[in-house]
């Protein structure tokens, strides 16, 4: 089996009479092994795109969309989030809820020391 991909997990517990039962089966996330920004899909995109990002520990994470010149144009997320496989969607607005033109823009992600950047193109 893949050690990376979910694992179902079974459990039994003894009550305090000494009977022992079963327990529902639960699927648990797989761990990932390192912090990883992916890249957004679809790229080019119109008129929404999703990025992923792994987290293999519980991280405040700030991921923003820029412009070419560096000016920020949309905070996506910005909070503590747990370890696992995220995605967030970007729908071509800034931070007012206007609707950005097209080209070139930058994401970037920062947690617990790691930093990425990648680039996607929206398509109007």
């Amino acid at each position: 089996p893949d050690p990376s991909g979910p694992r179902t997990l079974y459990a039994t517990a003894t009550l305090a009479d000494g009977r022992v039962i079963a327990l529902a089966p639960a699927t648990v996330p797989p761990v990932p092994d390192r912090f990883e920004l992916q890249p957004n899909r679809p790229n080019p995109f119109n008129p929404m795109t999703r990025i992923g990002f792994a987290l293999p520990v519980a991280s405040r994470v700030r991921l923003g969309v820029y412009d070419l010149q560096g000016r920020l144009v949309r905070v996506l997320v910005d909070e503590p989030m747990t370890f696992g496989i995220h995605h967030v969607d970007w729908v071509g607005r800034d931070d007012a809820g206007r609707g950005v033109s097209s080209g070139t823009y930058l994401y970037r992600m920062q947690a617990d020391g790691f930093a990425d950047t990648g680039k996607m193109l929206l398509v109007r």
